[in-house]
């Protein structure tokens, strides 16, 4: 998407981002992730944690 590709959607989405999670992990590929960041509104940290308990740490 890019830089721009960016800009643009959080602009045609303004009003909806409070509800966007975005997250971004970090492996080299043939090994378990080893680093898991994301940026969330505070009010919604605990659900994406419990989200991530039962779906990717499995």
């Amino acid at each position: 998407m890019g830089y721009f590709g960016a800009r643009a959607y959080a602009k045609d989405h303004q009003e909806e981002l409070d509800k966007h999670y975005i997250a971004a992990e970090s492996d080299f590929g043939a090994a378990p992730v080893y680093q898991i960041d994301f940026g969330i509104n505070n009010s919604h940290f605990a659900e994406v944690i419990q989200v991530i308990a039962q779906k990717v740490l499995v």
